[in-house]
């Protein structure tokens, strides 16, 4: 997930953004998951991509809004996919696996000693 959305810096044209939908589109039926639910899922950015898209073709132009929209979209898109793939669990131990260098500074990523009752 990381690489594609770091990946997602470097597109600057509206083709290379397409491209870059199609493949997360590709990695939806790969994993078998159903269009109504990824629609379900990525509906709710309707709004957001209509704002920001008719800013962007009003300030930068419309290959700009393809652009803006598009990467913020195949973000979504990827995050959405991964946790639609992946257990909660598997997720909460790789972000327990990630904080635990800062475990030297103090944090218990574990959850130990939690602050909480």
């Amino acid at each position: 997930m990381f690489a594609g959305i770091v990946g997602l810096m470097i597109l600057h044209r509206p083709l290379q953004i397409g491209v870059a939908a199609a493949i997360v589109a590709a990695l939806y039926v790969l994993a078998g998951i159903p269009a109504h639910i990824v629609l379900r899922q990525l509906w709710p950015l309707r709004w957001l991509l209509l704002i920001i898209g008719v800013l962007q073709v009003v300030l930068s132009g419309w290959q700009a809004a393809v652009v803006v929209c598009g990467g913020l979209w195949i973000s979504i898109a990827i995050a959405t996919l991964v946790t639609l793939t992946t257990k909660v669990t598997d997720i909460l131990d790789v972000c327990q696996r990630l904080l635990r260098p800062f475990a030297t500074r103090g944090s218990t990523p574990t959850g130990s000693d939690s602050y909480w009752p």
